[in-house]
């Protein structure tokens, strides 16, 4: 009599084992952590993968080899869910890339606990009863999987060797830590490679940049995320989500200004350098505003909450005499992470004795996650009215709580802001500072969409802050300057002209220098405003 084969050894049975093992991380990170559609998306791969393998072959041996890493890796990302709160990203790699051996001991003997130990055996257990009890079917006498399986093995595996080893986009196809790491590698020999571009790019540039001042100066520039004006009451809007900024006087308000692209890398390519639409040269061939920084004698600072690896402003920022990133101090992870650290940054850099200071400060500001971007004492905003596309008692609870929660973000950056202001106005000589933002957002604003993308652009993602302070010793000694400003608040212009904008605020003289580009010139001329091949206007 033919012995029964065991429970385990039944379809379903496998492939709840393999979804043990490949989802289990997932369940962690969404407890302790929060949800990754591209980690999720990149399990369901793998998991696929694994289970037509053993519907395919008579041989479990790759489907364990490939379960056996995603559970060693799973482990890693298991861990670093409990104890940092956390999905492991190319921040969180650099983070540790950036630390020694005893820095990152004293983190895991100051963060792992019992709870953490608990889970993490846990899942090992879990883990190993699923790898050992994996079996393997062939293909069998039913006609369907004898066709379907091998067809979406060959289909898988030619999807991961595109997105692997021709697209290199690890952090795609590969989750967790496993991804991660090698996205991490593949970016860090990019982005050295366009950082020695830029430092040459500098060193070998013909062009003068003088500063002629023999006074202190200090100037602090503020670049905000995903922040429209149409939700700041300084500009407007009903509720008061900006009410340190409205309580000034002594701001210098641009009302139609508008970025030039809905997402950070291109609109910083464009803001932070000399590439304008206008010019016929690449990003990456055209200097900065850290540059011409540099080469007029100024310090340089850049501190930043955002990611370390992001191509091309991540080269910018790598100009900077003090190149800093909040994510190194928090191992890659954004819990707890706030804008308001910068703040604390910006106060060590304001101590320094040198006397031309140049410092920018990159923030989070309203990005993705609204809720994650502002302390539990931000949270303000919870009731109507609301002031979207449609009545207040035709949105869903859903879109309610993410228009509180961007509004409380920007409640938060209003703080932050009149925070940066409030240090320089305490600086010796010449200050100011000027606060604008990558691109805007749209939150329900015009449609039933929440968030901002090429393909659906509207005026609200475009729409950014443009916010100008200056001493009052700045004001005396450049009243031309200061005048201009005050005189052109009301004229349209977009970020590609802040290059200009900036040197001439830094009193910074330059064969690159175009006055007509720049908002504190008396000859400022607006241009037309093309967005994507289309005139601004047409967007809604």
């Amino acid at each position: 009599m033919t012995p029964k084969p065991p429970v385990t050894s039944r379809p379903l049975i496998q492939a709840l084992l393999l979804a043990g093992i490949f989802f289990l991380p997932t369940l962690f990170e969404l407890y302790f952590a929060y949800y990754s559609g591209r980690e999720f998306n990149a399990r369901i791969g793998w998991f696929f993968l694994c289970l037509c393998l053993l519907f395919s072959l008579k041989t479990k041996h790759i489907s364990f080899l490939i379960a056996s890493l995603f559970l060693i890796s799973g482990l890693i990302d298991v861990a670093y869910a409990m104890v940092f709160k956390g999905v492991w990203t190319t921040a969180s790699v650099e983070a540790i890339a950036q630390s020694n051996l005893k820095e990152s001991s004293e983190f895991l003997t100051a963060y792992f606990s019992i709870p953490t130990t608990i889970g993490i055996t846990f899942y090992i257990v879990i883990g190993i009863y699923c790898l050992k009890n994996l079996h393997a079917f062939g293909l069998g006498s039913n006609a369907k999987t004898k066709f379907i399986a091998p067809v979406l093995v060959v289909l898988l595996t030619g999807a991961l060797i595109d997105g692997m080893l021709i697209k290199q986009k690890f952090g795609k196809i590969i989750p967790g830590f496993a991804g991660a790491v090698p996205q991490y590698l593949k970016g860090y020999k990019n982005l050295d490679a366009e950082i020695e571009e830029r430092t040459q790019l500098a060193l070998l540039s013909s062009g003068k940049f003088i500063n002629h001042s023999s006074e202190p100066q200090t100037y602090i520039f503020i670049i905000g995320e995903s922040t429209t004006r149409q939700h700041m009451s300084l500009y407007g809007y009903p509720r008061q989500t900006t009410p340190q900024l409205d309580a000034r006087n002594d701001l210098i308000i641009f009302n139609d200004i508008i970025s030039n692209y809905v997402q950070t890398q291109p609109s910083l390519r464009v803001t932070l350098t000399n590439k304008a639409s206008y010019k016929p040269i690449a990003h990456y061939q055209a200097l900065s505003i850290l540059d011409a920084a540099n080469l007029a004698g100024f310090e340089t600072s850049w501190f930043s909450n955002q990611q370390p690896m992001r191509g091309t402003y991540s080269a910018i920022a790598a100009q900077a005499n003090n190149t800093q990133y909040l994510s190194n101090d928090f191992i890659g992870s954004t819990l707890n992470r706030y804008d308001g650290l910068l703040i604390k940054k910006l106060d060590q850099a304001l101590k320094s004795s040198a006397p031309k200071k140049a410092i920018f400060l990159h923030m989070m500001g309203s990005h993705l996650r609204y809720k994650k971007r502002f302390p539990e004492s931000f949270k303000h905003f919870s009731t109507p009215p609301y002031y979207a596309y449609k009545p207040d008692n035709k949105l869903s609870s859903e879109q309610t709580e993410y228009i509180n929660n961007y509004d409380n973000s920007i409640l938060y950056t209003d703080t932050v802001f009149n925070q940066a202001i409030e240090l320089a106005s305490h600086s010796e000589g010449l200050s100011a500072v000027s606060i604008i933002a990558d691109h805007g957002e749209d939150i329900f604003d015009t449609s039933n969409f929440k968030g901002h993308g090429p393909d659906n652009v509207t005026k609200t993602m475009l729409n950014i802050p443009f916010i100008l302070w200056l001493s009052p010793r700045y004001q005396t000694l450049f009243s031309d300057k200061a005048n201009a400003a005050k005189h052109n608040v009301n004229q349209p212009g977009t970020l590609e002209d802040f290059y200009h904008f900036s040197l001439e605020l830094m009193n910074i003289k330059s064969s690159t220098f175009k006055p007509t580009h720049s908002l504190l010139s008396k000859i400022y001329t607006p241009k037309e405003r093309i967005i994507y091949a289309k005139p601004y206007q047409q967007y809604p």
